[in-house]
């Protein structure tokens, strides 16, 4: 069944969709498995979502922010290697992915990342945190080797990066990644 920004509208009020997204994010999934279900349903999930907007002290899921353009030719190389697979790995399921247009205004929840200057970049952001940073796409084995780097860092912080890490990001000139 296609999305519909009506039954969305209907379960959780008004929801806007980024005309840039290629596809529906898992939000999107559950608004629109809430919208089939019936009233109760649906109240109690507007209750949980009120309830978890609101909790003081609420940890905020980490996300893998890229930040990218439509003339980004390694963005594009990107999303022919990655796309279709980031979401169900280990490390996609630890930090979703989110986009987000360099030519866009930023959301107010990202006003606090330090500037994005190359595309793509991608950045770890925990509890409203960053975490660090991968900015461009030389390839797979790059982007996931240092994504690991980053993602070892939601649990034990700077101290799981290995110990050359520092090294190899302070003598790599093209300054990729600022994780450790």
């Amino acid at each position: 069944m296609p999305h519909s920004k009506t039954s969305c509208s209907q379960a959780l009020g008004p929801v806007t969709l980024n005309p840039s997204a290629q596809s529906l994010s898992p939000t999107h999934d559950v608004c629109r498995r809430v919208a089939r279900s019936g009233p109760v349903v649906r109240s109690l999930a507007i209750a949980a979502l009120a309830l978890a907007a609101f909790w003081p002290g609420r940890a905020l899921a980490a996300e893998l922010v890229m930040f990218g353009s439509v003339i980004c030719e390694h963005c594009e190389n990107w999303e022919l290697d990655n796309a279709d697979i980031y979401a169900k790995t280990e490390e996609g399921k630890r930090a979703p992915l989110r986009k987000v247009s360099v030519d866009d205004p930023r959301p107010d929840d990202l006003k606090n990342i330090k500037r994005v200057v190359f595309t793509p970049t991608f950045v770890l952001v925990d509890d409203g945190h960053e975490i660090g940073r991968i900015v461009g796409y030389p390839g797979e084995s790059y982007f996931w080797e240092y994504l690991g780097q980053l993602i070892a860092q939601l649990d034990t912080g700077p101290e799981a990066c290995p110990p050359d890490a520092k090294k190899i990001a302070e003598t790599d000139k093209t300054k990729r990644t600022n994780a450790c």
